[in-house]
């Protein structure tokens, strides 16, 4: 909430507290304004009260409410509020997700964003080369509307924009790949093939085989992690993130 003191009467000092220190103290942040004189007495609070919201956001969220403000600047400090709720891995995922929308949406102020806008934007990405030099599935081109709604999500809860354009975009129909379960005679196949392999291939497998584990899951087992005859216990998961090994 802002509190607002008349010093003069074209000069308000507005001042915006922002939840409390570790200490217990208020974070609070003060700055005067004048009214231009080009604004008529009469609506003089109207644009004290308007400035009062535009510098309450501005500080609360780091950016503040303006046709000005545009798709990548808002999303970048939206990045940065949700990292200590992330994971490593997540947040990796978001970052790289919107570095490939940014040549798309990024230089669009939010309030000019519209299903057509967004809509162009996934018919380009469906062009992008994927892996074989095929174009991108559908399902990577939804998980990058998904980003870009996460962010116009947190910009409409905080009054920015009056609603989520991405939620009005039309998706494309597509059918999911069916999952490959291998059968009993498959994994003995692989087992025959892998058994002069070094025994650090024959663990690997074996364990994936007959557990059930995650690669990230296998990656970050550790001695003590062998509970018990047959006993295995999954305490952590490790995988790669921005080029890093995360556990």
């Amino acid at each position: 909430m802002a509190y607002i003191k008349k010093k003069s009467e074209r000069k308000y000092k507005i001042t915006v507290c922002n939840g409390y220190k570790v200490n217990g103290q208020k974070r609070m942040k003060a700055q005067t304004i004048t009214v231009p004189s080009s604004v008529p007495k009469r609506g003089i609070q109207q644009y004290v009260m308007a400035e009062a919201e535009r510098i309450e956001k501005k500080f609360k969220y780091g950016v503040e409410e303006s046709d000005q403000t545009h798709f990548e600047q808002y999303a970048e400090n939206w990045l940065k509020r949700q990292e200590p709720f992330f994971t490593a891995t997540t947040y990796a995922g978001y970052k790289r997700n919107l570095d490939i929308v940014y040549p798309l949406i990024g230089g669009i102020p939010l309030a000019k964003l519209r299903p057509m806008t967004l809509e162009e934007m996934c018919e380009e990405l469906r062009k992008r080369p994927g892996h074989g030099g095929n174009c991108i599935k559908e399902t990577t081109v939804q998980k990058y509307l998904e980003t870009v709604s996460s962010v116009l999500e947190d910009a409409k809860k905080n009054d920015i924009i009056p609603f989520n354009p991405a939620h009005r975009v039309r998706k494309k129909h597509f059918e999911k790949e069916v999952q490959h379960i291998p059968q009993k005679y498959e994994m003995g196949k692989l087992m025959r093939a892998i058994q002069n392999e070094p025994i650090l291939y024959r663990a690997y497998y074996t364990l994936a085989i007959t557990t059930g584990l995650r690669r990230g899951e296998l990656c970050a087992l550790q001695w003590r992690d062998i509970t018990g005859a047959c006993e295995l216990t999954v305490r952590r998961s490790r995988s790669c993130a921005s080029g890093q090994i995360v556990e």
